[in-house]
C-alpha cells in the first residue's frame, strides 16, 4: 500500500510540474503576444510619423528653393538698381563738373572787360547759390530710389534670416527622419526571435493540450475502484470486520 501511494504521489507531484511548467509558458506566450502587439502599434505609428516627417521635409525644401530663387531675384533686381543710381549720380557728377569749368572760363575771360567787371561782381551773389546738385537737394525720384533700395536690403536680410531658420528646421526634422528609420529598423529587427519564441511556446502549449486528456485518463484509473489502491483499503477493512467479530 506505501509502494502504491508513493508512486501515485510522485505521479501527481509529475504531472503537477509538467502542468505548472505548461501554464508558466502560457503565461509567457500572453505576454509576448501582447509585446509583439505593442510592437507593431509602435511600428506603425513610427511608419505614420516618419510618413509625415518626410512629407514636411519636402514641404521645408520645397518653400526654401521658393525664398531662395526670390531672394536671388530681388538681389538681382537691387544689384540693377543699385548700377543704374550710380550712373546717374556718375553722370549728375560729371555735368556739374563741366558747368563749374565752364562757367570759371567764362568768368575769367569777362573780368578782363572792365564793363562787364561790374556786372560780374554783382552777380557773384547769384552765383554763390548754385550749389552741387547733389547737395542739399531731394530728387523725388532719387528718393524713391534710395527708399526702394532700403526696402530690398531689409527684405534681403530676412530672406536670409528665414534661409537660416528653414536649414536649422531642414536639419531637426533630417535627425528626427533618421532617428525614426532607426527604431523602425530595430524594431523588425527584434521580430524574429519574438516569433521564434512565440513558435516554441505554441508547440508547448499543443503538447499541454495532449498530455492533460492522458494525464487525466491515469489519473482516473488510479482512483477507479477496481484500482489497486481501492483493492488495498477494501482488504483492510475486512481485516478489521474480521477482527472485531472475534472480539465480540
Amino acid at each position: 500500500m506505501k509502494l502504491a501511494c508513493s508512486v501515485t504521489l510522485k505521479k501527481l507531484k509529475k504531472y503537477e510540474a509538467e502542468f505548472m511548467t505548461l501554464k508558466e509558458a502560457q503565461e509567457n506566450a500572453d505576454e509576448y503576444s501582447n509585446e509583439v502587439e505593442q510592437l507593431r502599434g509602435t511600428v506603425a505609428r513610427n511608419e505614420e510619423e516618419k510618413q509625415r516627417l518626410e512629407a514636411e521635409l519636402i514641404q521645408v525644401k520645397e518653400m526654401l528653393q521658393r525664398e531662395v530663387a526670390r531672394a536671388d531675384a530681388e538681389s538681382r533686381r537691387s544689384n540693377i538698381i543699385i548700377a543704374e543710381y550710380k550712373q546717374i549720380c556718375q553722370r549728375l557728377e560729371d555735368d556739374y563738373n563741366a558747368a563749374k569749368t565752364t562757367l570759371s572760363e567764362l568768368r575769367s575771360k569777362v573780368s578782363k572787360c572792365e564793363k562787364c567787371k561790374n556786372c560780374i561782381m554783382d552777380s557773384s551773389n547769384i552765383l554763390a547759390d548754385i550749389a552741387h546738385p547733389l547737395e542739399n537737394r531731394i530728387d523725388p525720384m532719387l528718393h524713391r530710389v534710395q527708399e526702394r533700395v532700403r526696402e530690398l536690403e531689409l527684405e534681403l536680410a530676412q530672406t536670409k534670416l528665414a534661409h537660416v531658420e528653414a536649414e536649422c528646421r531642414n536639419q531637426d526634422l533630417t535627425h528626427q527622419l533618421h532617428a525614426t528609420a532607426s527604431e523602425l529598423q530595430a524594431a523588425r529587427n527584434s521580430w524574429p526571435w519574438l516569433s521564434k519564441t512565440l513558435s516554441s511556446i505554441k508547440e508547448a502549449a499543443n503538447k499541454r493540450e495532449v498530455i492533460t486528456p492522458s494525464l487525466m485518463k491515469d489519473l482516473r484509473r488510479d482512483s477507479a475502484p477496481g484500482g489497486e489502491m481501492h483493492h488495498l483499503i477494501h482488504s483492510r477493512n475486512r481485516e478489521t470486520r474480521d477482527n472485531l467479530k472475534e472480539i465480540v
